[in-house]
């Protein structure tokens, strides 16, 4: 199967997870947390941000403390298996800046700055040939007052906009 009729298999189910008034963003991806696919992954993970990193709106956050939140929807093959540990520490390093490569542009400073976490994987029924994995990360100032609660994608774009 060509590289392109596999992407085209590729689907989320809709029901992607995000923090509750925060910023997020949804990527399909090969999740392979084997030490050699780390960097690809940080690598897809930065490419799919950069339209957030250059917004004048999140400059603010990039010296901030943050809340981060990480939903994955793993096929079922791979949900026993999936730890989570690994897919927070790519997903940390990724959004963070780059010593070594200091004109890629960032979410914030220092993982540091990530003063709350919430990591969660659900199932995804998905084609049995793919390990492709749905994830959101959202994000947002830390406010000690909020709590780090999940709504599902849908209801908080219609929370946002009234209009679903």
């Amino acid at each position: 199967m060509k590289n392109n009729e596999k992407h085209k298999s590729r689907f989320s189910s809709g029901n992607n997870m995000v923090l509750e008034d925060a910023f997020y963003h949804s990527h399909l991806i090969d999740i392979i947390t084997m030490k050699k696919n780390k960097q690809a992954m940080k690598k897809e993970i930065r490419d799919s941000f950069v339209d957030y990193f250059k917004n004048e709106k999140f400059k603010e956050l990039k010296k901030v403390q943050i809340d981060l939140a990480i939903h994955l929807e793993v096929s079922s093959s791979r949900f026993e298996n999936q730890d989570l540990d690994n897919i927070q520490k790519i997903v940390l390093d990724a959004l963070q800046k780059d010593k070594k490569n200091p004109s890629w542009d960032y979410l914030y400073e220092n993982d540091s700055q990530v003063c709350r976490i919430l990591v969660w994987k659900t199932k995804k029924v998905e084609g049995s040939d793919y390990n492709t994995a749905s994830m959101t990360i959202s994000f947002r100032a830390y406010d000690p007052s909020k709590q780090m609660i999940m709504l599902s994608y849908r209801d908080e774009i219609s929370k946002r906009f009234d209009f679903l």
